[in-house]
């Protein structure tokens, strides 16, 4: 009685306050056609988005009947909840093939060997071929009767799911298939665009350590460096600002659609897509479902345990080399120098927004019903159940319990812990960063990413800096899953709006480029966050307006990369009226900008 209650709620909620027809059959009538009904036990119900619901002409489906359109899902053919697929490709139509008795006979005999999930759909399975095959004209299944043979398929399956994808809304890839990073779809991880990205990324690894190792090592490599420190340092620190700002803009897309919304309009999606490598999720970028059979929790584990455990090696390592050589702590030769140190501190810098919106995304599930009982996954992976109630009793999965107590507990490690300890290492220097002359400053070689593109007596503003990109990011996940993707974007606007102004008004970066790069690419958030909330539009916008939304902010974003060569350009000299800049006029007072007359801007990161 209960399931019955509950369908015909979903069948009031399809026609609103239309009255219900109480009858054995959806009959075609004078008035309406048979597509245009389902039935749901007795009642006849107007047939849902995503679905086609004529069994012949003159009949309306069942829910069994029911056929579901491409870029559509259900989990279940018992149920007439009717889900869109967040890649249209990925949900397959089920009218796409034709099953004589030969092939009806082998699927039988071969059951054990379909992609079956669980024994219920292996049950169904039986169930309907047995069905099928006792039906006179089931040893010649001719094309306008495929329907039969198709819905043999879908209960085979379980899914609905297009080639290559499987899961509830066919989110996941099947084994041997990888997610690609631009397209998103799943693409076999035998093919040759598979080594792409691992080859890119490695290549860009290897020249960097090739770099440092080359400058490193002295020589004439070493002093042409020395020669050109101050443009190099420059440039490798707005590369960061850069870098930071698509961080912030992929990783405000990847959490609106998490919550339910829609990507950025085209072609500035496949534009962040592209770019995506940058966030340095290794799983993605190296493929590692490929080889490495995990899920959800698996890589949040290996993602948050891994980076500290380097942090904790390298330290406790020059913790030894500082009882035995007698040096300071935290002074020259203490255990936060050297090269290691500030390699792992820099891994940290950069993957803080990536490790933080995973673990921040590992609490929200999404439910699901199947026509009897209701599941509720993990939103992150579908492959994590979280809890299901059968006939009234709720199951609730204790690894899904484990991973909330994990991520939880690295709130504190990452989003929490993270900015607190960089705070406390910027605070012990903090009196040597405001008196320094120079980017880099004397003695503080392992922290001076942090702070040597900002003015001197700007020694927080690193971890402002940080705190920006948290609450532009994971941070929303919080916000969203309480208020919803409508005012978690206008929260995700706001802050934008707000860190854009107060960045401005303090003026915290050591030279006037950096500040005009800053205050670009502050406003380049704002816009991002503005092209989403245009996407919630009730009607939305037609799709050549939201195209043309796309081309704006592509072209917008090419601001970035010109007032990065025009400032090293104007530095250089090379620009009409342009000279150097002299040496005395860097931003070098310890004092607050009111007091110092620093320059405008504001919005970047700090340097890597």
């Amino acid at each position: 009685m209960g399931m019955l209650i509950e369908l015909l709620k979903w069948c009031k909620s399809l026609n609103g306050d239309a009255e219900r027809e109480f009858v054995d059959e959806c009959e075609y009538d004078a008035t309406h056609l048979a597509d245009e009904y389902v039935q749901v036990e007795n009642a006849c119900c107007t047939c849902p988005e995503g679905a086609e619901c004529a069994e012949d002409d003159f009949r309306g489906s069942t829910l069994e009947t029911m056929e579901i359109s491409k870029g559509y899902y259900r989990l279940s053919d018992r149920t007439a909840e009717v889900l869109n697929c967040e890649h249209a490709q990925a949900c397959g139509s089920l009218l796409s093939a034709t099953l004589g008795r030969k092939e009806l006979d082998e699927l039988y005999t071969n059951l054990e060997g379909s992609t079956a999930p669980t024994e219920w759909g292996k049950g169904r399975l039986r169930t309907e071929i047995t069905r099928i095959r006792a039906r006179p004209h089931a040893s010649a299944i001719a094309d306008d009767q495929a329907r039969d043979a198709t819905v043999v398929v879908s209960i085979a399956t379980q899914s609905y799911c297009g080639k290559n994808y499987e899961g509830p809304l066919c989110r996941a890839c099947v084994a041997g298939f990888y997610r690609d990073m631009v397209s998103k779809t799943c693409e076999d991880c035998s093919g040759s665009s598979a080594s792409t990205m691992p080859l890119v990324f490695g290549g860009v690894f290897l020249f960097i350590v090739l770099v440092v190792v080359a400058v490193s090592c002295g020589g004439a490599i070493q002093r042409s460096y020395k020669k050109r420190e101050d443009l190099i340092t420059r440039m490798r620190d707005q590369g960061t600002m850069l870098i930071i700002t698509y961080q912030i803009i992929g990783g405000l897309g990847s959490v609106f659609k998490f919550s339910g919304g829609g990507e950025y309009p085209q072609p500035f999606q496949d534009i962040i897509g592209s770019l995506d490598m940058l966030n340095l999720n290794v799983f993605q970028i190296l493929h590692l479902e490929c080889s490495v059979e995990s899920n959800h929790y698996d890589r949040l584990r290996w993602s948050t345990l891994i980076p500290v455990g380097i942090v904790s090696a390298v330290s406790a390592f020059r913790g030894i080399q500082v009882a035995c050589w007698g040096a300071s702590w935290l002074g020259d030769g203490g255990a936060f120098d050297g090269l290691g140190v500030k390699g792992a501190l820099i891994l940290i810098f950069f993957i803080l927004p990536m490790v933080s919106t995973m673990i921040c995304s590992s609490f929200a599930c999404t439910e699901f019903n199947d026509g009897l009982d209701s599941y509720k996954f993990m939103t992150a992976d579908l492959s994590i159940e979280c809890e299901r109630t059968v006939d009234g009793d709720t199951i609730v999965n204790p690894t899904y319990i484990e991973a909330v107590h994990f991520a939880t507990v690295m709130i504190f490690v990452y989003p929490v812990g993270v900015p607190l300890g960089f705070g406390v290492l910027l605070w012990s220097h903090r009196e040597s960063i405001a008196s320094r002359t120079s980017r880099q400053g004397k003695g503080m070689g392992t922290i001076s990413f942090l702070f040597r593109n900002f003015a001197p007596w700007a020694w927080y503003m690193p971890v402002v800096d940080m705190i920006r990109r948290i609450c532009l990011t994971s941070l929303l996940l919080f916000f969203g899953h309480f208020l919803g993707k409508v005012y978690m974007i206008l929260l995700a606007l706001v802050l934008g709006i707000f860190f854009a102004v107060s960045l401005r008004e303090l003026r915290p970066f050591w030279d006037s480029s950096s500040d005009t790069l800053s205050y670009i690419a502050s406003y380049e958030v704002v816009l991002a966050a503005l092209a989403l909330l245009l996407t919630l539009l009730p009607d939305g916008i037609d799709a050549i307006d939201l195209e043309i939304v796309g081309w704006v902010l592509a072209t917008s974003n090419l601001a970035l990369i010109v007032t990065v060569v025009t400032s090293q350009a104007a530095s250089r000299g090379y620009l009409v009226g342009s000279r150097r800049k002299p040496a005395g006029s860097k931003n070098t007072g310890a004092v607050a900008p009111e007091l110092s007359g620093g320059s405008g801007g504001g919005g970047g990161g700090s340097g890597g």
